[in-house]
């Protein structure tokens, strides 16, 4: 830990360096330079007023001087050593007012230096001529100002020159100089300065970034082993902390009745759902329940939090969680046999704000006793339906057999003439073939005839039934409309699937006695799975109460019937694998939809 410490601190104060001391010495680096800059401007405008100063005591030009002592005649060097005399003293009392600085006049008609001063350092350089490459040569030719630092008679200089002119007239020179080395040294004398103050800057953000540092990671550590205490107590309280720390140890402690608040709402809503609740997480550990979790699983207590939930349930659950965990399968409604009890079960993820998976939430419900109360309903309402189904077949049969007794005792009247013997056997007939046709729908209600599956074409089953229909009922029209193109042969019992399209037709034709045109349109879609057949009719439809009692044995709004018909369609289109659905409304259609499989399950 210490160690941790050490390396934060040694780190913190390594980028406190570069981002404070570094950019010091960047800054002293450029302030050197400007400093350096200032000085040397300093000094040329110190040289240049010098040269002012001389070329003011110079009244008028060097011929005048030379006329007043009579020595315009005089040789070259004769001029030379005269002007000397004359202007030594002045530039001997500058030179003497400013020490390290050389002074003096140039005659660019004499082409020789006139006085240099202090003369006692630099008077054997008086009558010398500037050579090629002085900057003296361009104030003679431009008439401007020049600095020339560099190597020259007294050394490395910087060398200030002023033009001398008179009435338009270029006669000369003035300039003024001071060695770099004294520049240099004043330079060198303020950036000791400079670099004593960085260095002492320096010393105080070290130290300062030491005991911060030092009272941060003591405020830190105590931050960390208060906090390695909740991980273990999640009820425990950060103390408070000095300095701008106490607000995480504030926010921490903030969070942590948040929590505890969102824990307890969320126990208290887990507690309230009825269905027993199981959360576990993405490796399958149990992470949450609830109390009817428990009640549902006596044999089960708090301690199978933690837990891995394989272990718990077995292979019955099992393959539900890692359906959910691994492949993204969940159920809604699976039946278990679990723990002895029919349990439904209901799984689904658990995902965060971030749609990343926090886990798998599963919800049981104890269905044993519904699944014996439903088995006791469905066993109740087979006996109602056989006692209500027997009722009506014996109202059925009873009816034909009264009449045919009756007949039958009428026959036995010696003076019956024959004409009604006849009538009476006709009417006999009758009835004893409406018991036939009555038994035939019981039997094939009852499912006992088998199916003679082959391959055959729906479109022309209905090309037919339709071709037939129009020769009995013309006064209706039939159009047939292809929806979808396909293939439109599927394997089927060619007799008992015409004996529902007939059956649908039939009540077609019914439903549009009287109506002013009259129509009924079939149509027909060959998927891949399956081929649709729809039939609609705009007769006078079916009423809303009726349209629930349709597929009742024995209900039927003719005058004569069985009321088989449309339940044994249903059976007989069930048999197949399909489906049959009716919609109407009263007054306008009636829509009877009809799907075949291709494939029909076993």
């Amino acid at each position: 830990m210490f160690t941790r410490q050490y390396n934060f601190a040694s780190r913190l104060l390594f980028f406190i360096f570069i981002s404070i001391v570094l950019p010091f010495f960047v800054l002293t680096f450029f302030l050197r330079t400007e400093i350096r800059d200032a000085i040397f401007q300093e000094k040329q405008d110190k040289l240049f007023g010098l040269t002012r100063q001389l070329d003011t005591h110079l009244k008028g030009d060097f011929d005048d001087l030379l006329s007043e002592g009579n020595a315009h005649l005089f040789s070259r060097d004769e001029q030379i050593s005269y002007l000397n005399r004359e202007l030594r003293e002045i530039t001997d009392f500058v030179a003497s007012g400013n020490p390290g600085v050389g002074v003096g006049y140039y005659s660019k008609q004499l082409d020789g230096v006139l006085t240099y001063g202090p003369s006692q350092d630099f008077q054997y350089t008086v009558g010398t001529s500037i050579k090629d490459g002085h900057e003296g040569l361009v104030v003679l030719e431009t008439g401007k100002d020049r600095v020339q630092i560099g190597e020259l008679v007294r050394g490395d200089i910087m060398n200030c020159m002023h033009p001398i002119i008179r009435k338009g007239n270029i006669i000369g020179y003035i300039w003024a100089n001071e060695t770099v080395d004294r520049v240099q040294t004043q330079l060198s004398e303020i950036m000791k300065r400079v670099y004593l103050l960085v260095l002492l800057i320096f010393i105080v953000i070290y130290i300062c970034v030491y005991f911060i540092s030092k009272l941060f990671l003591n405020g830190i550590t105590i931050l960390k082993s208060e906090i390695e205490i909740l991980m273990d107590e999640p009820n425990h309280r950060l103390p408070p902390i000095g300095g701008e720390l106490n607000i995480i140890s504030e926010k921490v402690n903030a969070l942590v009745d948040h929590i505890n608040n969102v824990e307890s709402y969320n126990r208290f809503i887990l507690d309230a759902v009825v269905s027993s609740v199981l959360v576990v997480s993405t490796d399958g550990i149990i992470t949450h329940t609830n109390r009817a979790f428990f009640q549902l699983f006596e044999h089960l207590d708090k301690s199978v939090h933690g837990l891995q939930s394989r272990d718990v349930f077995g292979e019955a659950v099992e393959a539900l969680i890692d359906g959910g965990l691994f492949h993204d399968e969940y159920y809604d409604g699976k039946e278990l046999c679990l723990f002895g009890r029919i349990i439904k079960v209901s799984s689904n993820d658990v995902i965060d704000g971030r749609e990343q998976r926090l886990g798998l939430i599963l919800i049981f419900q104890d269905m044993t006793l519904i699944r014996k109360y439903e088995k006791d309903l469905i066993e109740k309402e087979r006996v109602a339906a056989l006692g209500e189904l027997s009722l009506g077949v014996v109202h059925e049969i009873k009816n034909p057999l009264t009449s045919i007794k009756g007949f039958t005792q009428m026959l036995q009247r010696p003076a019956l003439k024959e004409e009604k013997k006849m009538e009476y056997l006709h009417i006999m007939e009758e009835e004893l073939n409406r018991v036939n046709r009555l038994l035939n729908d019981l039997l094939l209600y009852g499912g006992q005839s088998p199916l003679r599956n082959q391959n055959e074409n729906v479109m022309d089953i209905i090309d037919c039934l339709m071709r037939e229909h129009r020769t009995v009922t013309p006064g209706i029209i039939y159009e047939k409309k292809n929806l979808q193109a396909g293939d439109f042969v599927i394997s089927l019992d060619k007799h008992k699937i015409i004996q529902v399209f007939e059956n649908i037709i039939n009540n077609a034709v019914d439903a549009l006695d009287n109506v002013e045109n009259g129509k009924l349109i079939v149509g027909l879609v060959a998927a891949d799975e399956h081929i649709t057949i729809v039939f609609k009719d705009n007769g006078k439809g079916i009423n809303e109460e009726n349209l629930h009692k349709i597929y009742n044995p024995f209900f039927t709004t003719k005058d004569s019937g069985t009321g088989f018909g449309l339940s044994i369609c249903y059976r007989i289109i069930k048999k197949h694998g399909g489906n049959i659905t009716i919609t109407s409304v009263e007054g306008e259609f009636t829509e009877v939809v009809v799907t075949l499989n291709r494939k029909v399950s076993e």
